[in-house]
């Protein structure tokens, strides 16, 4: 009964190891189902507008100016208008330079007169006929006068403004129909 009690147990032994082997095999019904997903492939040709990118940002120009009259006058020459592109040098705007000019040729009257004095005054002086006071006053005249002429000059040269470097003109403040130009800005300069 041992022998028989021992095969019988062995037996049970290995049928429940061959079912559970059994069990842990895919079926081949299983196996046959489990071939991979068949995906659908789709070519997406780029447009030439959905290449392009856009970045949130702001420009700045690298130099800028507001340019305007340093002197008032009547503004006679005026060509530029928004979005003009101007070269380094070329002529923007000009105010009517007559009395400016008028101005110089009075300063200049008046400072070759004070230099003849002083001339006259110095000569005098080599013979003590006036007193160094005189020709020190004499000689502020002419200082002061040359003052004025260099003064004269320089608002000459204010009723024009040439373009300091290669820009584009954005805004525009001023029109040539409102003819007097006080000292303001005109318009704004941009590279």
């Amino acid at each position: 009964m041992n022998t028989t009690g021992r095969f019988k147990r062995i037996a049970c032994f290995a049928l429940s190891c061959s079912f559970i082997l059994m069990g842990c095999q895919p079926n081949a019904d299983q196996a046959e189902t489990a071939l991979p997903p068949i995906v659908r492939l789709i070519q997406v040709d780029v447009q030439p507008q959905m290449a392009e990118r856009y970045f949130p940002a702001r420009l700045e120009a690298s130099q800028a100016s507001n340019l305007s009259f340093q002197v008032p006058g009547k503004l006679i020459h005026f060509p530029v208008i928004k979005g003009d592109s101007i070269a380094k040098g070329e002529l923007i705007a000009r105010l009517d330079k007559t009395d400016y000019e008028l101005n110089v040729s009075s300063a200049r009257v008046m400072f070759e007169q004070t230099e003849r004095d002083l001339r006259r005054l110095q000569q005098l002086r080599t013979q003590n006929h006036v007193s160094q006071a005189q020709l020190d006053e004499a000689k502020t005249a002419r200082d002061r006068a040359e003052v004025e002429l260099e003064r004269a000059r320089q608002h000459l040269v204010y009723t024009e403004i040439f373009a300091p470097f290669d820009a584009v003109i954005p805004i525009v403040w001023w029109k040539i129909s409102l003819k007097s130009v006080l000292v303001c800005p005109l318009f704004e300069y941009r590279i």
